[in-house]
């Protein structure tokens, strides 16, 4: 595992960095991302589902007809919580769902051990994990400030500020310990896995 003070520096960072430009990059996240409908199949209306990382929770308004339970550090969220640090803390909250989802998450998370971690959660609270891995493009690629082993520091608009995001190769996607439900790309750079308990 990486030293647990890096992981708290960058973890502090991406909290920081939404704390400063909260507001201005959630304007640019009103929309259900295309992957979402590709979702639904998994998604039975009615179904109880856990949302990590659910930011300004658009996800719950795109699966109204389902009972929607969000974690996040964020104000808008049913269960306000510093993800990263309850995994180093195993104190994650126990949650039983049909379904778990991470979306625009797993990029955050600075260490593949609690990447692993954070998906053997999601299917201890629901039969199915779906999670998507951020592949990024050249074109952010080539703003992007390099930390090594595919690790960046991405800034945003005009904003003195930057986040931390891990950049997924197939390989680290390939050798992660679960079984695949189903595998697909969309949103033009998210690859999604199903994960099956």
């Amino acid at each position: 595992m990486r030293p647990i003070e890096e992981i708290q520096k960058f973890n502090s960072m991406n909290t920081n960095f939404y704390k400063e430009v909260g507001e201005s990059f959630s304007e640019t996240r009103q929309h259900p991302w295309d992957g979402w409908k590709l979702c639904k199949k998994y998604i039975k209306p009615g179904s109880k589902v856990l949302d990590i990382g659910c930011g300004n929770q658009r996800f719950s308004k795109f699966v109204s007809d389902c009972d929607v339970v969000g974690i996040d550090n964020s104000f808008e969220a049913d269960v306000r919580l510093d993800i990263v640090q309850a995994l180093l803390d195993n104190n994650m909250p126990e949650i039983n769902c049909d379904v778990c989802v991470a979306f625009g998450l797993m990029h955050h998370i600075p260490d593949y051990e609690l990447r692993v971690q954070l998906i053997e959660y999601m299917l201890k609270c629901g039969d199915i994990a779906i999670v998507t891995f951020w592949q990024m493009s050249d074109k952010v690629l080539s703003k992007a400030e390099s930390l090594g082993n595919n690790d960046y520091l991405l800034g945003w608009q005009d904003a003195d500020v930057r986040r931390f995001c891990h950049n997924f190769l197939n390989e680290e996607i390939g050798s992660l310990p679960f079984e695949i439900l189903d595998d697909f790309v969309a949103d033009g750079q998210n690859r999604y896995l199903v994960f099956n308990r």
